[in-house]
């Protein structure tokens, strides 16, 4: 569903990136959910909302929506039913280790020892 909608699967319509009446094809790799209102929010006109399949990155596969009123362009998707997504990426942004400072120049590093 569009970013921020709380809309479950149970309260959305099958929508289609691609859109139907242009000759977008009901499969799984054309649809996404959309609340009605939102539904009908998305469309060709330059007032309206975009939507895309995200082909890479941590959402690949998922439903990007594109605001108009963003001049950059990027698609967003909708974590709000997702919890366990935004904590994952919580994490990760707050608990990566700093990488290794590199040895001065000229130095070459050694390898731990044995014992």
């Amino acid at each position: 569903t569009k970013p921020k909608c709380t809309a479950s699967m149970f309260g959305s319509q099958a929508h289609h990136v691609h859109r139907w009446e242009y000759g977008g094809r009901t499969t799984i790799g054309n649809l996404g959910a959309a609340c009605g209102h939102d539904n009908r929010r998305e469309g060709p006109g330059s007032a309206q909302w975009k939507t895309i399949v995200i082909r890479t990155g941590p959402d690949k596969g998922r439903v990007g929506w594109i605001d108009p009123t963003d001049p950059t362009r990027t698609p967003q998707v909708n974590n709000t039913l997702f919890p366990e997504v935004i904590l994952r990426r919580i994490w990760a942004r707050h608990h990566t280790a700093a990488p290794a400072p590199p040895p001065p120049d000229g130095a070459t590093p050694t390898p731990p020892q044995r014992e």
